[in-house]
């Protein structure tokens, strides 16, 4: 017993690889670990869309947030009105 106190409690610097350990990871550890990697994921995306996008518009044309799209029913009733 005192063996394993003196392992545990010890700040040797060893990791727990070396000294034949093993951790069983618990499911919340495992999804905490796939949501990070999915934001690490997403945000890598949406930062080399942003970087193509700026790259690939020429000056002066309109940003997507300022161009309104018709519903269905809108362009319906513009083609009864012509």
């Amino acid at each position: 017993m005192k063996e394993k106190s003196k392992k545990q409690g010890g700040s040797s610097g060893v990791s727990s690889a070396l000294t034949g350990e093993i951790h069983v990871k618990t499911l919340k550890e495992i999804l905490l670990e796939r949501a990070s990697q999915k934001r690490e994921d997403l945000q890598t995306k949406l930062n080399t869309e942003e970087h193509s996008r700026t790259d690939e518009s020429p000056i002066g044309t309109k940003s997507s947030s300022s161009v309104r799209i018709k519903t269905f029913s809108e362009v319906l009733a513009e083609k009864k009105h012509q």
